[in-house]
């Protein structure tokens, strides 16, 4: 994905089998609406998002469909999920913002 989810030109669905992998894909999402991408990604079934930057909403979205969102991840995308795969703690990870709790200081 790119940095911003909702401004990805393009997405790399990577298929896995354990911890290897087994074939990559690179799909054109430039013409697509943030809506469209959503539910052609859906439609793949996948299972994973790894991304740097979503917004509340999208994240949402796609945890109340079951998919496990990793964000505030950076790097190149094959690294990024080996890493991830292999749960090695050196991905490059942003600091998580301070979301203000209802109610909360």
């Amino acid at each position: 994905m790119s940095p911003k989810f909702s401004a990805a030109p393009e997405v790399l669905i990577i298929v896995s089998q354990g911890r290897t992998i087994g074939s990559t894909l690179k799909f054109d999402f430039s013409d697509l609406s943030l809506t469209e991408k959503k539910l052609k990604l859906i439609a793949f079934g996948i299972n994973t998002i790894i991304c740097d930057t979503i917004d509340e909403n999208t994240l949402r979205w796609f945890v109340n469909r079951g998919v496990q969102v990793i964000n505030n991840v950076t790097g190149e995308a094959i690294e990024s999920f080996k890493n991830y795969m292999i749960g090695q703690q050196d991905i490059e990870l942003k600091a998580q913002p301070k979301l203000e709790q209802p109610g909360g200081t």
